[in-house]
């Protein structure tokens, strides 16, 4: 494959993967938002090892674990794309992300400002090219570390 067309398949699959981010910290949920960025029968593995297949039910699932949240904020760097076709990806992204918990959840008896926990990850997957663009047709995600309050209440609740 010729380096311009990697670069620009690299390009979207990095734009790709930023809307995902973006979908999480605006609450963008909704089938045809999760349609926009998973292909359909996509596979997304939680840290926990739970996992979803389509961009509904994926969708569903984020909107479920996410309403625990007053704010979150994910910031991506490091995109590693490997081009294994001129229609398949792997990918590996580092993220950080912040996570404000929403009032009651979390550790209730914090300071509501200190109330949230960090976590550094690592997203790992495959894109598809298809015929409305790149698609994540499968991710999993690694906590790498965590910090803040309320951590164990919410592994009590997944």
């Amino acid at each position: 494959m010729e380096d311009l067309k990697k670069l620009l398949h690299s390009a979207a699959i990095t734009d790709l993967l930023n809307r995902y981010f973006v979908a999480l910290d605006e609450r963008q949920f909704e089938p045809a938002s999760m349609r926009q960025i998973f292909a359909e029968g996509a596979l997304v593995q939680r840290p926990n090892r739970t996992t979803m297949r389509g961009p509904e039910a994926i969708g569903q699932s984020h909107s479920q674990s996410f309403c625990r949240f007053r704010a979150t904020q994910h910031l991506p760097s490091g995109h590693m794309i490997t081009l294994t076709s001129d229609a398949t990806a792997q990918f590996r992204v580092n993220v950080v992300a912040m996570h404000l918990w929403a009032a009651g959840a979390g550790d209730p008896s914090a300071n509501p400002d200190d109330n949230y926990f960090l976590a550094g990850a690592v997203l790992e997957g495959e894109a598809a090219l298809g015929q409305d663009g790149w698609r994540i047709v499968r991710q999993s995600s690694r906590a790498v570390w965590r910090q803040g309050t309320g951590f164990q209440q919410m592994l009590a609740t997944q």
